[in-house]
Protein backbone atom coordinates (compact mmCIF):
# COMPACT_ATOMS: atom_id res chain seq x y z
CA UNK A 1 0.00 0.00 0.00
CA UNK A 2 1.20 3.54 -0.65
CA UNK A 3 1.10 6.00 2.20
CA UNK A 4 2.02 9.61 3.04
CA UNK A 5 2.38 13.66 2.14
CA UNK A 6 0.94 17.35 1.90
CA UNK A 7 0.44 21.19 2.59
CA UNK A 8 1.09 24.04 5.21
CA UNK A 9 0.09 25.30 8.68
CA UNK A 10 1.95 27.23 11.37
CA UNK A 11 0.84 27.78 14.98
CA UNK A 12 2.93 30.72 16.20
CA UNK A 13 1.62 30.42 19.75
CA UNK A 14 3.38 27.10 20.18
CA UNK A 15 6.85 27.87 18.84
CA UNK A 16 8.25 28.45 22.34
CA UNK A 17 7.34 25.00 23.58
CA UNK A 18 10.01 22.90 21.93
CA UNK A 19 12.76 25.31 20.94
CA UNK A 20 15.07 23.49 23.35
CA UNK A 21 14.94 20.22 21.42
CA UNK A 22 18.17 19.26 19.64
CA UNK A 23 18.39 17.94 16.12
CA UNK A 24 18.34 14.18 16.56
CA UNK A 25 19.50 13.70 13.00
CA UNK A 26 23.06 14.52 14.05
CA UNK A 27 23.04 11.41 16.23
CA UNK A 28 22.59 9.08 13.30
CA UNK A 29 25.44 7.77 11.18
CA UNK A 30 23.93 6.18 8.12
CA UNK A 31 20.61 4.70 7.15
CA UNK A 32 20.26 0.95 7.82
CA UNK A 33 18.11 -1.84 6.48
CA UNK A 34 16.86 -3.32 9.74
CA UNK A 35 13.21 -2.28 9.46
CA UNK A 36 10.69 -4.91 10.54
CA UNK A 37 8.29 -5.98 7.80
CA UNK A 38 4.60 -5.74 8.77
CA UNK A 39 1.24 -5.92 7.01
CA UNK A 40 -1.51 -3.26 7.21
CA UNK A 41 0.72 -0.58 8.82
CA UNK A 42 -2.20 1.86 8.68
CA UNK A 43 -3.45 0.25 11.91
CA UNK A 44 -0.56 1.91 13.76
CA UNK A 45 -1.12 5.37 12.28
CA UNK A 46 -2.85 7.83 14.58
CA UNK A 47 -6.15 8.81 12.92
CA UNK A 48 -7.11 11.81 15.06
CA UNK A 49 -5.73 15.32 15.08
CA UNK A 50 -5.31 15.67 18.83
CA UNK A 51 -3.02 12.64 19.05
CA UNK A 52 -1.11 13.79 15.96
CA UNK A 53 -0.53 17.18 17.60
CA UNK A 54 0.87 15.29 20.60
CA UNK A 55 3.39 13.42 18.40
CA UNK A 56 1.10 10.40 18.21
CA UNK A 57 0.74 10.01 21.99
CA UNK A 58 -2.63 8.51 22.91
CA UNK A 59 -2.10 5.82 25.55
CA UNK A 60 -1.87 8.18 28.53
CA UNK A 61 -3.56 11.38 27.39
CA UNK A 62 -6.88 12.42 28.90
CA UNK A 63 -9.91 10.53 27.53
CA UNK A 64 -11.75 11.79 24.46
CA UNK A 65 -14.04 10.32 21.81
CA UNK A 66 -11.03 9.06 19.82
CA UNK A 67 -9.76 6.92 22.73
CA UNK A 68 -11.02 3.88 20.82
CA UNK A 69 -7.98 4.03 18.54
CA UNK A 70 -5.38 2.83 21.06
CA UNK A 71 -6.73 2.82 24.61
CA UNK A 72 -10.51 2.38 24.98
CA UNK A 73 -10.09 1.77 28.72
CA UNK A 74 -9.89 5.59 29.02
CA UNK A 75 -13.59 5.81 28.16
CA UNK A 76 -14.56 4.87 31.72
CA UNK A 77 -13.09 8.21 32.87
CA UNK A 78 -14.70 10.37 30.17
CA UNK A 79 -17.28 13.02 31.05
CA UNK A 80 -20.18 11.88 28.90
CA UNK A 81 -22.71 9.18 28.12
CA UNK A 82 -22.37 8.99 24.34
CA UNK A 83 -19.92 10.29 21.77
CA UNK A 84 -19.02 10.05 18.10
CA UNK A 85 -16.13 11.46 16.07
CA UNK A 86 -15.00 11.72 12.46
CA UNK A 87 -11.62 12.33 10.87
CA UNK A 88 -10.44 12.14 7.29
CA UNK A 89 -6.70 12.42 6.83
CA UNK A 90 -5.26 13.24 3.39
CA UNK A 91 -1.95 11.67 2.41
CA UNK A 92 -0.30 12.87 -0.81
CA UNK A 93 2.72 11.99 -2.95
CA UNK A 94 3.58 14.31 -5.84
CA UNK A 95 4.08 11.46 -8.29
CA UNK A 96 1.16 9.36 -7.09
CA UNK A 97 -2.56 9.63 -6.59
CA UNK A 98 -3.94 10.89 -3.26
CA UNK A 99 -4.66 8.48 -0.43
CA UNK A 100 -7.18 9.13 2.36
CA UNK A 101 -7.71 7.55 5.75
CA UNK A 102 -11.19 7.73 7.22
CA UNK A 103 -11.87 7.00 10.89
CA UNK A 104 -15.09 7.09 12.89
CA UNK A 105 -15.16 6.08 16.59
CA UNK A 106 -18.26 5.82 18.76
CA UNK A 107 -18.86 5.00 22.43
CA UNK A 108 -21.83 4.45 24.73
CA UNK A 109 -21.74 4.36 28.52
CA UNK A 110 -23.58 1.36 29.99
CA UNK A 111 -23.23 2.58 33.58
CA UNK A 112 -20.75 4.52 35.71
CA UNK A 113 -18.05 1.85 35.31
CA UNK A 114 -18.74 0.12 31.97
CA UNK A 115 -18.50 1.40 28.39
CA UNK A 116 -19.06 -0.17 24.96
CA UNK A 117 -17.31 1.35 21.97
CA UNK A 118 -16.41 0.70 18.36
CA UNK A 119 -14.88 2.22 15.25
CA UNK A 120 -14.48 1.96 11.50
CA UNK A 121 -11.14 2.74 9.86
CA UNK A 122 -10.45 2.75 6.12
CA UNK A 123 -7.47 3.60 3.95
CA UNK A 124 -8.45 4.30 0.35
CA UNK A 125 -6.44 4.89 -2.82
CA UNK A 126 -8.55 7.06 -5.10
CA UNK A 127 -6.95 5.56 -8.21
CA UNK A 128 -3.99 3.35 -8.96
CA UNK A 129 -2.03 2.64 -12.09
CA UNK A 130 -2.49 -0.75 -13.71
CA UNK A 131 1.10 -1.98 -13.56
CA UNK A 132 0.27 -5.11 -15.53
CA UNK A 133 -0.54 -3.04 -18.63
CA UNK A 134 1.36 0.18 -17.68
CA UNK A 135 -1.80 2.24 -18.17
CA UNK A 136 -3.91 4.43 -15.94
CA UNK A 137 -7.27 2.99 -17.00
CA UNK A 138 -7.50 0.37 -14.25
CA UNK A 139 -10.75 0.49 -12.29
CA UNK A 140 -9.11 -1.26 -9.35
CA UNK A 141 -8.86 0.93 -6.26
CA UNK A 142 -7.04 -0.60 -3.25
CA UNK A 143 -8.83 -0.48 0.10
CA UNK A 144 -7.71 -1.42 3.59
CA UNK A 145 -10.29 -1.30 6.37
CA UNK A 146 -10.91 -2.52 9.90
CA UNK A 147 -13.93 -2.74 12.18
CA UNK A 148 -13.51 -2.68 15.97
CA UNK A 149 -15.70 -3.44 18.96
CA UNK A 150 -14.45 -2.82 22.51
CA UNK A 151 -15.59 -3.24 26.10
CA UNK A 152 -14.08 -1.26 28.97
CA UNK A 153 -14.61 -1.54 32.70
CA UNK A 154 -13.38 0.20 35.84
CA UNK A 155 -11.72 -2.27 38.19
CA UNK A 156 -11.23 0.35 40.89
CA UNK A 157 -11.81 4.05 41.36
CA UNK A 158 -8.56 4.88 39.58
CA UNK A 159 -7.89 1.94 37.25
CA UNK A 160 -9.69 0.52 34.23
CA UNK A 161 -9.04 -2.07 31.53
CA UNK A 162 -10.39 -2.61 28.05
CA UNK A 163 -10.40 -5.29 25.39
CA UNK A 164 -10.99 -4.74 21.68
CA UNK A 165 -11.81 -7.18 18.88
CA UNK A 166 -10.88 -6.23 15.32
CA UNK A 167 -11.68 -7.52 11.85
CA UNK A 168 -9.09 -6.58 9.22
CA UNK A 169 -9.60 -6.61 5.45
CA UNK A 170 -6.73 -5.68 3.11
CA UNK A 171 -7.58 -5.49 -0.59
CA UNK A 172 -4.38 -4.14 -2.15
CA UNK A 173 -3.91 -6.56 -5.07
CA UNK A 174 -6.07 -6.74 -8.19
CA UNK A 175 -6.90 -10.46 -8.07
CA UNK A 176 -8.18 -10.30 -11.66
CA UNK A 177 -4.67 -9.54 -12.89
CA UNK A 178 -2.30 -11.12 -10.35
CA UNK A 179 -2.39 -14.92 -10.32
CA UNK A 180 -2.58 -16.86 -7.05
CA UNK A 181 -3.63 -13.72 -5.16
CA UNK A 182 -6.47 -12.97 -2.77
CA UNK A 183 -7.76 -10.34 -0.38
CA UNK A 184 -5.83 -10.44 2.90
CA UNK A 185 -7.95 -10.96 6.01
CA UNK A 186 -7.24 -11.37 9.69
CA UNK A 187 -8.54 -10.65 13.18
CA UNK A 188 -6.85 -8.85 16.04
CA UNK A 189 -7.22 -8.25 19.75
CA UNK A 190 -6.19 -5.20 21.80
CA UNK A 191 -5.69 -5.18 25.57
CA UNK A 192 -5.39 -1.83 27.33
CA UNK A 193 -5.16 -0.36 30.81
CA UNK A 194 -5.39 3.17 32.19
CA UNK A 195 -4.61 4.56 35.64
CA UNK A 196 -5.65 8.08 36.65
CA UNK A 197 -5.49 9.81 40.00
CA UNK A 198 -5.05 13.31 41.40
CA UNK A 199 -3.65 14.97 44.48
CA UNK A 200 -3.04 18.46 45.77
CA UNK A 201 0.23 20.23 46.55
CA UNK A 202 -0.60 23.51 48.23
CA UNK A 203 -3.11 25.16 45.91
CA UNK A 204 -2.13 23.18 42.80
CA UNK A 205 -3.77 19.99 41.57
CA UNK A 206 -1.56 17.33 39.98
CA UNK A 207 -3.09 14.57 37.89
CA UNK A 208 -0.72 11.70 36.96
CA UNK A 209 -1.80 9.08 34.43
CA UNK A 210 -0.36 5.83 33.10
CA UNK A 211 -1.49 3.99 29.98
CA UNK A 212 -0.42 0.57 28.72
CA UNK A 213 -1.67 -0.87 25.42
CA UNK A 214 -1.04 -4.09 23.48
CA UNK A 215 -2.59 -3.78 20.04
CA UNK A 216 -3.15 -5.90 16.92
CA UNK A 217 -2.49 -9.29 18.47
CA UNK A 218 -3.54 -11.77 15.80
CA UNK A 219 -2.61 -14.20 13.02
CA UNK A 220 -0.45 -13.18 10.06
CA UNK A 221 -1.94 -12.04 6.76
CA UNK A 222 -1.35 -13.76 3.42
CA UNK A 223 -2.21 -12.34 0.00
CA UNK A 224 -1.69 -15.63 -1.86
CA UNK A 225 -4.19 -18.46 -2.36
CA UNK A 226 -1.63 -21.03 -1.24
CA UNK A 227 -1.25 -19.24 2.11
CA UNK A 228 2.47 -18.68 1.68
CA UNK A 229 4.45 -15.48 2.30
CA UNK A 230 2.50 -14.60 5.42
CA UNK A 231 3.17 -11.17 6.92
CA UNK A 232 2.82 -10.26 10.60
CA UNK A 233 0.20 -7.84 11.86
CA UNK A 234 1.66 -4.65 13.39
CA UNK A 235 1.42 -6.02 16.93
CA UNK A 236 2.48 -3.14 19.10
CA UNK A 237 3.08 -2.09 22.70
CA UNK A 238 2.69 1.43 24.04
CA UNK A 239 3.57 2.59 27.54
CA UNK A 240 2.75 6.19 28.35
CA UNK A 241 3.12 8.51 31.32
CA UNK A 242 1.23 11.77 31.72
CA UNK A 243 1.18 14.52 34.33
CA UNK A 244 -1.49 17.18 34.46
CA UNK A 245 -0.71 20.41 36.30
CA UNK A 246 -3.80 22.48 37.09
CA UNK A 247 -2.46 25.95 37.79
CA UNK A 248 -5.82 27.53 38.56
CA UNK A 249 -9.45 27.35 37.48
CA UNK A 250 -8.74 28.40 33.90
CA UNK A 251 -5.18 27.27 33.18
CA UNK A 252 -3.76 23.76 32.95
CA UNK A 253 -0.65 22.19 31.48
CA UNK A 254 -0.22 18.50 30.62
CA UNK A 255 3.07 16.76 29.86
CA UNK A 256 3.30 13.34 28.22
CA UNK A 257 5.97 10.80 27.34
CA UNK A 258 5.35 7.55 25.49
CA UNK A 259 7.51 4.58 24.52
CA UNK A 260 6.51 2.38 21.62
CA UNK A 261 7.75 -1.02 20.42
CA UNK A 262 6.66 -3.39 17.67
CA UNK A 263 6.10 -6.87 19.12
CA UNK A 264 7.09 -8.49 15.84
CA UNK A 265 10.18 -10.72 15.37
CA UNK A 266 13.23 -9.00 13.89
CA UNK A 267 14.39 -10.23 10.47
CA UNK A 268 17.52 -12.41 10.73
CA UNK A 269 20.70 -11.94 8.72
CA UNK A 270 21.25 -14.79 6.25
CA UNK A 271 24.57 -16.24 5.11
CA UNK A 272 25.82 -15.71 1.58
CA UNK A 273 27.40 -18.31 -0.66
CA UNK A 274 30.78 -17.95 -2.38
CA UNK A 275 29.11 -15.98 -5.21
CA UNK A 276 27.57 -13.50 -2.78
CA UNK A 277 24.01 -14.82 -3.10
CA UNK A 278 21.80 -15.12 -0.04
CA UNK A 279 21.17 -18.61 1.32
CA UNK A 280 18.43 -19.86 3.65
CA UNK A 281 20.93 -20.44 6.46
CA UNK A 282 20.75 -17.89 9.28
CA UNK A 283 24.04 -16.24 10.20
CA UNK A 284 22.81 -13.90 12.95
CA UNK A 285 19.50 -13.67 14.78
CA UNK A 286 16.57 -16.06 14.85
CA UNK A 287 13.92 -17.26 12.42
CA UNK A 288 10.96 -14.89 12.29
CA UNK A 289 8.64 -17.55 10.88
CA UNK A 290 6.98 -18.26 14.25
CA UNK A 291 3.52 -18.18 15.81
CA UNK A 292 1.74 -15.25 17.47
CA UNK A 293 2.69 -15.79 21.12
CA UNK A 294 6.24 -16.92 20.40
CA UNK A 295 6.71 -13.99 18.05
CA UNK A 296 5.65 -11.49 20.73
CA UNK A 297 8.01 -12.99 23.31
CA UNK A 298 10.84 -13.44 20.83
CA UNK A 299 10.62 -9.81 19.73
CA UNK A 300 12.29 -8.76 22.99
CA UNK A 301 15.54 -10.69 22.43
CA UNK A 302 15.93 -11.82 18.81
CA UNK A 303 17.74 -8.88 17.19
CA UNK A 304 20.82 -10.06 15.22
CA UNK A 305 22.94 -7.30 16.75
CA UNK A 306 21.84 -7.98 20.31
CA UNK A 307 20.57 -5.66 23.02
CA UNK A 308 21.79 -2.54 21.26
CA UNK A 309 19.52 -3.24 18.30
CA UNK A 310 16.62 -4.09 20.63
CA UNK A 311 16.90 -0.60 22.10
CA UNK A 312 16.78 0.88 18.59
CA UNK A 313 13.38 -0.78 18.11
CA UNK A 314 11.89 1.44 20.82
CA UNK A 315 10.57 4.75 19.51
CA UNK A 316 9.72 7.62 21.84
CA UNK A 317 7.51 10.69 21.89
CA UNK A 318 7.27 13.76 24.10
CA UNK A 319 4.49 16.34 24.15
CA UNK A 320 2.93 19.27 25.99
CA UNK A 321 -0.69 20.41 26.01
CA UNK A 322 -1.90 23.74 27.37
CA UNK A 323 -5.60 24.39 27.96
CA UNK A 324 -7.45 27.56 28.81
CA UNK A 325 -10.81 27.20 30.52
CA UNK A 326 -11.21 23.74 28.92
CA UNK A 327 -12.11 25.62 25.74
CA UNK A 328 -8.93 26.45 23.83
CA UNK A 329 -5.97 24.07 23.55
CA UNK A 330 -2.42 24.41 22.23
CA UNK A 331 -0.26 21.33 21.69
CA UNK A 332 3.21 20.41 20.51
CA UNK A 333 5.44 17.35 20.55
CA UNK A 334 8.36 15.44 19.10
CA UNK A 335 8.54 11.87 17.82
CA UNK A 336 11.84 10.01 17.54
CA UNK A 337 12.55 6.73 15.75
CA UNK A 338 15.99 5.24 15.10
CA UNK A 339 17.43 5.70 11.62
CA UNK A 340 17.61 1.91 11.11
CA UNK A 341 14.01 1.30 12.19
CA UNK A 342 12.00 3.74 10.11
CA UNK A 343 13.42 7.20 10.86
CA UNK A 344 10.00 8.85 11.26
CA UNK A 345 11.37 11.86 13.15
CA UNK A 346 9.11 14.90 13.29
CA UNK A 347 7.86 17.84 15.32
CA UNK A 348 4.12 18.28 15.76
CA UNK A 349 1.99 21.30 16.54
CA UNK A 350 -1.74 21.77 16.82
CA UNK A 351 -4.66 23.35 18.57
CA UNK A 352 -8.19 22.52 19.61
CA UNK A 353 -11.47 24.20 20.36
CA UNK A 354 -14.24 22.91 22.60
CA UNK A 355 -17.74 24.39 22.91
CA UNK A 356 -20.26 22.48 24.99
CA UNK A 357 -20.62 19.05 23.31
CA UNK A 358 -18.65 19.95 20.18
CA UNK A 359 -14.86 19.71 19.77
CA UNK A 360 -12.60 20.37 16.80
CA UNK A 361 -8.86 19.70 16.59
CA UNK A 362 -6.22 20.52 14.01
CA UNK A 363 -2.60 19.38 13.75
CA UNK A 364 0.44 19.75 11.53
CA UNK A 365 3.58 17.60 11.32
CA UNK A 366 7.02 19.07 10.56
CA UNK A 367 9.62 16.53 9.36
CA UNK A 368 13.00 16.40 11.08
CA UNK A 369 14.75 14.13 8.59
CA UNK A 370 15.48 13.86 4.88
CA UNK A 371 13.03 11.04 4.11
CA UNK A 372 9.82 11.73 2.23
CA UNK A 373 6.82 10.84 4.36
CA UNK A 374 3.25 11.50 3.27
CA UNK A 375 2.19 12.36 6.81
CA UNK A 376 4.59 15.31 6.87
CA UNK A 377 3.52 18.84 5.91
CA UNK A 378 -0.16 17.97 6.04
CA UNK A 379 -2.95 19.65 7.98
CA UNK A 380 -5.19 17.19 9.82
CA UNK A 381 -8.69 17.92 11.12
CA UNK A 382 -10.99 15.90 13.33
CA UNK A 383 -14.31 16.69 14.98
CA UNK A 384 -16.24 15.01 17.77
CA UNK A 385 -19.52 15.24 19.66
CA UNK A 386 -19.61 14.19 23.31
CA UNK A 387 -22.93 14.19 25.17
Amino acid sequence: MIYFRGNIFVSVALLFIFTFLIDFNTLAQERGDRMINIAVPFLNISPDSRANALAGISSCSSPDVFSQNVNPSKYTFIDGEFGIGISMLPWFEKTLNPVYMFYMPIYYRLDHSKVMSGSIRALKDIKIKNYATQTNDSKFSPLDFSIDVAYSMKLSQNFSMGISFRYINSNIIDVKIVDNSKVGQSIGIDISGYYLTDFKIRKYILRPAIGVCLTNIGPKISYSLDGKNRISLPTNMKIGFGLGFHINKNNALNAFVELNKLLVPSPPIYKRDKDGNLTKEIELGMSNDVGIVKGIIQSFYDSPHGFREELKEISSAFALEYSWSKTIYFRSGYFYEDIEKGYRNYFSIGSGFNYQEFSMNVSYLIPNNDIKNNMDNNIYFSVELNY
